[in-house]
């Protein structure tokens, strides 16, 4: 495998999250050698992030290391062309996906 290989990686966890602002920049440290966005709202984190195979690797196993966040699903993982920044805002509410029951709290 090529060192210099930039692969993506697109994910999502529902879960409750709740303090939102924290857990957003527990990931920003997380997604320092990363680029791409992550979504963290209170009905849990999306996202698309692109790099090395080493640094996504890693990335993965801190997300597995933090038990709200175990089990997180990861839909593909390609060669591709990177992506510009690593953006990870802090949300009230992210899209549900056409999950109920990951629904907006109180509306």
């Amino acid at each position: 495998m090529d060192p210099d290989a930039i692969f993506h990686d697109s994910f999502y966890k529902f879960v409750d999250v709740a303090d939102i602002d924290a857990t957003a920049a527990t990931l920003r440290d997380l997604t320092s050698a990363l680029t791409g966005s992550l979504l963290v709202a209170s009905e849990g984190i999306n996202g698309t992030l692109a790099g090395s195979a080493a640094a996504l690797d890693a990335f993965r196993a801190a997300l597995a290391s933090d038990p709200r966040l175990e089990g997180t699903l990861h839909r593909h993982r390609v060669q591709a062309q990177p992506l510009r920044h690593a953006a990870v805002p802090a949300d009230e509410g992210a899209r549900t996906a056409g999950n109920p029951a990951a629904g907006r709290r109180g509306r």
